[in-house]
């Protein structure tokens, strides 16, 4: 959130100027970028919308991939768990790896990869404002975000991530202050949740699902929402010298493959039904514009084009568990945006 809007739709978020902020809803997703081949970061506060669209009514922040100056290797692995369970992402693994140089004709490149997987984070936590009857045991009470009275009789279990991301970025200096640019971004990640449990006993000890039974009625609050996350980005870029200028052109095409979740809509048993939803979306985009820099004024003239399609898709699910379980289309959405400016 900047200045007081608390919406990532309403943030610019760039990566070496290309607008990270997906076709579908303008949401943002870093997940799976690695720190590691990031030189600087910078934010710009305060509406820039006249010049960066619709998504920069708090500000822009922007990403600066780091390029090697020399020949360099990176390697990092690191493992953490909590000391008690629920307490933060557990048993995780993580390892980047990354590599470049600069070569004699000014060529410099860069190539990396990142792993990323944990077999939970912290638990997810099942309330309900229904204080569970006098014969049943093991809840406890508790206070929701809010500060209300709730009791806690479960929990979903713990939620498995993994990740993963590659890179290449190349960038060559020409004569003067000439160059060009081009590099692939890819990342992607899935989750999902482990066997839910229940806090609450009955009076001789069994089970109680608060109100419902595993294996026969809907528990969607003990339920938890496997999901996915893939997503390219390609672009070319340059700077050229000319009318006593600068000329800086960025070309990109960003392609999230796919963009998924699973809705379980029936028991907790691993083989019920469930509800896909996957929205893949695309988006192409140029910017180039002009600068020069007088004795004490400067002047800009540029063009900014981009344009988002989306399709929203769900399907029924034979088995909430298995994504390929796909049956009968339940709902589809598509749309488009272009927008073309001048300055």
């Amino acid at each position: 959130a900047l200045r007081g809007i608390p919406d990532e739709r309403r943030m610019l978020v760039t990566v070496d100027g290309i607008p990270v902020n997906d076709g579908y809803a303008g949401s943002v997703n870093l997940s799976g970028m690695p720190t590691d081949m990031l030189g600087q970061a910078e934010a710009m506060i305060g509406p820039m919308s006249s010049l960066y669209g619709g998504t920069a009514m708090s500000g822009v922040v922007n990403f600066t991939t780091m390029m090697p100056k020399a020949p360099m290797f990176n390697a990092s692995f690191g493992y953490g768990a909590p000391f008690s369970q629920g307490k933060a992402p557990e048993n995780t693994r993580k390892l980047s790896l990354s590599g470049g140089t600069l070569f004699s004709n000014g060529l410099s490149v860069l190539i990396g990869g990142n792993w990323m997987a944990t077999e939970g984070y912290r638990n997810e936590d099942v309330t309900t404002t229904t204080k569970p009857g006098a014969t049943l045991s093991g809840w406890s009470q508790t206070n929701n975000n809010k500060g209300a009275t709730a009791y806690l009789v479960g929990r979903k279990g713990q939620t498995d991530w993994e990740e993963n991301g590659q890179y290449i970025k190349l960038e060559q200096r020409l004569e003067g202050r000439n160059k060009w640019r081009a590099g692939w971004q890819r990342q992607a990640y899935e989750y999902g949740n482990s066997a839910p449990e229940s806090y609450v006993r009955n009076a001789n000890g069994t089970v109680n699902w608060n109100s419902c039974t595993p294996t026969s009625s809907p528990c969607s609050a003990f339920l938890g929402n496997p999901g996915g996350y893939e997503r390219n980005i390609y672009s070319l870029g340059g700077e050229i010298e000319t009318l006593g200028g600068m000329l800086k052109i960025t070309t990109a095409l960003i392609d999230v493959s796919t963009n998924y979740f699973v809705t379980p809509i029936a028991p907790i048993s691993n083989g019920s039904n469930g509800r896909i939803s996957d929205s893949p979306a695309r988006s192409h985009l140029v910017d180039a514009y002009w600068s020069r820099q007088f004795t004490s004024h400067g002047i800009t003239l540029g063009s900014s084009w981009r344009h988002d399609q989306a399709n929203n898709t769900e399907y029924s699910l034979g088995n909430w568990h298995d994504t390929t379980s796909r049956a009968s289309l339940y709902a589809k959405v598509k749309g488009e945006a272009e927008s073309l400016g001048l300055y």
